[in-house]
């Protein structure tokens, strides 16, 4: 969800949420239906792109985790403060993609200081991943506990996320409305309210509520309605289309990591729109392609994966399907 959902970059990372495994789904497709993702990709080619990660911004990234490593080697250094490094450094191998470092310094911030709440919040969304919704429930609810300010709504967005892909949509809804409610003009918050919405209430109650958030944000005539996420807004309530919002993206096309950051949200978000349509094989190409994008940093790209295999699982696919053998 753009740079709002994304980890906090470099120094102040929030954690990505990797989840790849849920509850099993029943199907009653019949043998014929079972193939129905491998069959070749269905995206129009106009909307098809395979960016390049920027070299300047992987450049940063590895001088950051240089710049970490060397304050970690200082004696001078206090507990809290190498739990801090130990969290930093572990959010810029998130954003690279490098999950099991990533996961071993975050395990490291809590050794150097167990009331440090920022790695409990990132670990939660890991431990779902590993089956154990026990602990990743524990985590989440361990980081609003320790995070005296109260001041942190992604732990809301977390837990929530996690409720959601168990089918706890009325607790899901809860903690949506909370990650929504501090910062009720950004439309990537709203679409996380609005998803949860759609299970628990309907598609009919979602969309109405979502047209009162974003009419509410137009008559206040908000700055945030510059943020290029509203057109996702727009997209589901069918007040732009998929040529207009490639069309945007195209026209930064020479700006790399704007460029690949937009693809990998917009493949997402269309494919999400897709799947409530009922177009699952246009969702599962979207969502294959927001892989694709390699943005590993934003939440789009993790949940895309989730929502692939889940669509997998669904018509009975027993191996993954690659992007190279849907544009075959």
């Amino acid at each position: 969800m753009f740079k709002f959902i994304k980890p906090r970059a470099l120094i102040e990372a929030v954690g990505l949420l990797s989840i790849l495994t849920v509850c099993g789904c029943s199907s009653s497709l019949t043998s014929s239906d079972t193939n129905v993702l491998e069959e070749p990709m269905s995206v129009p080619s106009k909307y098809i792109f395979f960016p390049n990660p920027s070299q300047e911004q992987l450049a940063k990234e590895q001088n950051a985790i240089t710049s970490l490593m060397v304050s970690l080697d200082s004696q001078a250094k206090s507990s809290k403060e190498k739990a801090e490094l130990f969290y930093n450094l572990g959010a810029i191998y998130d954003d690279l993609g490098m999950e099991t470092l990533a996961r071993f310094m975050y395990m490291n911030s809590v050794v150097q200081n167990p009331n440090y709440y920022r790695p409990y919040e990132v670990l939660g969304p890991y431990f779902y991943r590993d089956g154990k919704v026990g602990d990743a429930v524990d985590s989440l609810d361990a980081a609003l506990n320790l995070n005296k300010e109260k001041d942190d709504p992604y732990i809301y967005l977390h837990r929530g996320i996690i409720m959601y892909y168990t089918g706890h949509y009325k607790f899901a809804v809860e903690d949506m409305m909370e990650f929504y409610k501090a910062e009720p003009d950004d439309p990537y918050k709203m679409l996380c309210l609005y998803f949860a919405a759609e299970k628990y209430y309907g598609k009919d109650y979602a969309d109405g509520l979502l047209k009162s958030y974003y009419n509410d944000s137009y008559t206040l005539k908000s700055k945030a309605l510059e943020n290029w996420g509203f057109n996702f807004i727009k997209l589901f309530l069918n007040k732009t289309t998929e040529d207009a919002i490639f069309s945007d993206i195209i026209k930064i096309k020479d700006d790399e990591d704007l460029f690949q950051e937009h693809l990998c949200e917009a493949y997402y978000y269309i494919g999400q729109f897709k799947q409530l349509q009922g177009k699952d094989k246009l969702a599962y190409d979207y969502f294959k392609l927001c892989q694709a994008a390699r943005k590993y940093g934003f939440l789009e790209h993790r949940l895309a994966i989730y929502e692939a295999q889940k669509l997998e699982k669904k018509y009975k696919l027993k191996r993954a399907v690659s992007i190279d053998q849907l544009t075959d």
